[in-house]
């Protein structure tokens, strides 16, 4: 990611502020958020989805894993599944 106080100089910014410990954690909750997501944001990036969108997508979906199982099942459960997924 490369935005404002997300990144490096603005990270240094943010650790250096004095702030009330409840601040504090809220920040750090932040950062460490924006650090989790940002292989999945980079693999949605890299296929034409621009960051922001990315981090949407991901904060609204959440785990992809559970549509692919359900694809997956579904397409074994209904020929009319099969057919729209292929199977």
């Amino acid at each position: 990611m490369h935005a404002g106080c997300w990144s490096g100089p603005g990270r240094q910014w943010l650790a250096g502020l004095s702030l009330p410990p409840a601040s504090r954690r809220v920040i750090d909750d932040d950062l460490a958020l924006i650090d989790a997501l940002a292989d999945p944001v980079a693999r949605l990036d890299a296929h034409g989805v621009g960051e922001l969108t990315a981090l949407v997508i991901l904060a609204e979906v959440g785990d992809f894993s559970r549509f692919a199982y359900e694809a997956l099942n579904s397409a074994r459960a209904s020929p009319a599944a099969r057919d729209r997924w292929g199977g």
